[in-house]
């Protein structure tokens, strides 16, 4: 199905955060594999817990603006109902991907709450307030911060620290940071193409990682508790990476395979659990939670190709599979 004209600096930034999905999920079981790889136990901040909030922030990129062309084509019911379908569908996806891990011993968690379902669940919540201007929106987000960290520490931490992404509690700060996306991104269209626009990004990118640095200091930076200083400085890193990709677009610089990957982050993000399995599964240490660094880097190396190979296919035949 033929498409509008597409951003490449945000298809570059999904088709990274996928790639980057991809790294990580692999390498998380290989033991040789550093710390600074794989997800912090608790509090601290490793280069793989930046993942899952630029997720979020690949959505929170679009969503205020397709809900507004929405509303003007189908009108509020329709479009309230639409995104309310996706984000269900979302919760769904995941949940069957959860219970399949689960069946397969890849779990062991009682209750499993993975990416789609805290996506899901983050845009439930973030239509309460997606008619808000973004000033309002903001300080909304921030007050929803607050009081998720109120709940932390009168004893919800327990609850989250036990729960896959933060669980149904986390979600809150999984909204948040939904929220203060969406806001910042209308902010930046409305800007148009401004030279305000153009330092917009980078620039409120770095006060939310002072601010979440800042916080960090009173409150721990720990992406399994889900915790808002960790939102912050990971939501801050994703708009001034975005802002990379865009002035490296404006000079001509092309990352073909990498905006494939972007177009359909959905296909991937599925397709690669898919993958993982045939490597992951087999109760076999040496073939890959001990695997030789030749040996990782060839079963890597394959995963990418596959999923390069059939993003490249479905881009060619203008395919985007989406929600």
């Amino acid at each position: 199905m033929a498409s509008m004209e597409r951003d490449r600096s945000l298809d570059l930034f999904r088709g990274f955060t996928i790639l980057g999905m991809v790294i990580v999920n692999y390498l998380a079981d290989v033991c040789w594999v550093p710390a600074i790889l794989k997800h912090a136990p608790d509090v601290g901040i490793t280069v793989a817990d930046f993942i899952a909030p630029f997720f979020v922030l690949s959505m929170g990129l679009t969503m205020g603006a397709s809900f507004r062309r929405r509303i003007a084509a189908d009108g509020t019911r329709k479009t309230y109902a639409h995104f309310i379908r996706r984000s269900l569908a979302l919760i769904g996806i995941g949940a069957i991907l959860s219970a399949g891990e689960q069946l397969t011993g890849k779990s062991s968690a009682v209750f499993s709450w993975g990416v789609l379902q805290a996506l899901g669940s983050a845009s439930l919540l973030t239509l309460a307030v997606i008619r808000l201007k973004p000033f309002p929106r903001i300080l909304v987000a921030l007050a929803v911060f607050a009081l998720y960290q109120t709940a932390l520490s009168l004893g919800a931490k327990d609850i989250v620290l036990h729960s896959e992404h933060g669980g149904l509690i986390g979600c809150v700060s999984w909204a948040a940071m939904l929220m203060l996306s969406t806001a910042i991104a209308d902010l930046a269209e409305s800007a148009g193409k401004s030279s305000r626009a153009a330092i917009l990004y980078p620039a409120i990118g770095l006060i939310l990682v002072a601010a979440g640095s800042a916080l960090g200091f009173a409150f721990p930076i720990s992406k399994n508790r889900v915790s808002p200083a960790y939102a912050l400085v990971t939501a801050g890193t994703g708009f001034v990476l975005l802002w990379m990709f865009r002035i490296l677009v404006k000079r001509g610089f092309r990352f073909v395979p990498l905006e494939w990957w972007g177009e359909n982050p959905l296909a991937l993000y599925v397709g690669h659990l898919m993958l993982l399995g045939f490597f992951a599964l087999p109760d076999l240490p040496a073939w890959h939670a001990t695997a030789p660094a030749w040996l990782v880097c060839l079963q890597l190396g394959t995963i990418a190709a596959i999923l390069t190979l059939t993003a490249g296919l479905l881009s060619k035949k203008d395919i985007r599979l989406t929600l």
